[in-house]
């Protein structure tokens, strides 16, 4: 069955494959390579990503909720009946 298209793949040999048979090639890499290689850029960008993340600004965010919360609760007055069940709850 012919396609009738005017578009060829490139073909040669893959400077990373040790078979040295020509192969279709993307941007001078076979298709395993080359996959490969947007693959650990992928990896590259999330792990960067990760470090900016973890920041200072961000640290102190997290510390300044827990410690606004430990507030809040250690200055909240807590009434239980007998029961042990909470039934208000009064924050100064």
């Amino acid at each position: 069955m012919a396609f009738n298209s005017t578009i060829k793949q490139r073909t040669g040999i893959c400077p990373l494959c040790t078979d040295n048979q020509d192969k279709p090639l993307i941007k001078g890499l076979c298709h395993t390579h080359y996959w490969n290689a947007i693959k650990m850029k992928s990896v590259e960008k999330q792990s960067i990503k990760l470090f900016e993340d973890e920041d200072l600004s961000g640290l102190i965010h997290d510390c300044d909720v827990l410690f606004s919360r430990w507030i809040r609760l250690k200055y909240s007055h807590v009434n239980i009946n007998q029961t042990g069940k909470i039934y208000s709850v009064a924050i100064m």
